[in-house]
């Protein structure tokens, strides 16, 4: 590959041209790093789910999904869609309950942080397969 020449009519753009170079090599990319993806996946998944959670508590005025009546199958779909998205918060939250009022065992607690955190990171992984370019 030879090196890209910068055309004479634009010398000032030469800065800006050099760098869309450099950013064109793939291995050059911030978001090549594994680790990167990996707490970027965990972190959107769990701000997806609880941006999904909060926005159906405040639409529907109840605290969780499973208190409400399911009478039609587009609804239970629905609820199916919604409980996927909204997982990860929900078991968060009710592992962090649990955890403060004492009713569950410490490795039940601890057991649903870690199955929520790696829910978050597959729907996180999943948005950002999605969306990079």
């Amino acid at each position: 590959m030879g090196q890209a020449r910068i055309p004479p009519f634009l010398p000032g753009l030469s800065i800006a041209f050099e760098q869309l170079l450099v950013l064109s090599n793939p291995s050059d990319r911030p978001m090549n790093d594994p680790l990167l993806w990996f707490a970027f996946a965990i972190a959107i998944g769990f701000t997806i789910s609880a941006i999904v959670s909060h926005s159906f508590a405040a639409v529907t005025k109840t605290e969780t999904p499973f208190r409400m009546d399911v009478t039609s199958d587009v609804q239970r779909v629905a609820m199916v869609g919604l409980l996927l998205l909204a997982g990860p918060h929900i078991l968060f939250r009710a592992a962090n309950k649990s955890r403060i009022i004492g009713d569950w065992p410490a490795v039940y607690v601890w057991a649903s942080y870690g199955l929520g955190a790696m829910w978050s990171f597959v729907l996180g992984f999943a948005l950002l397969s999605v969306f990079a370019i």
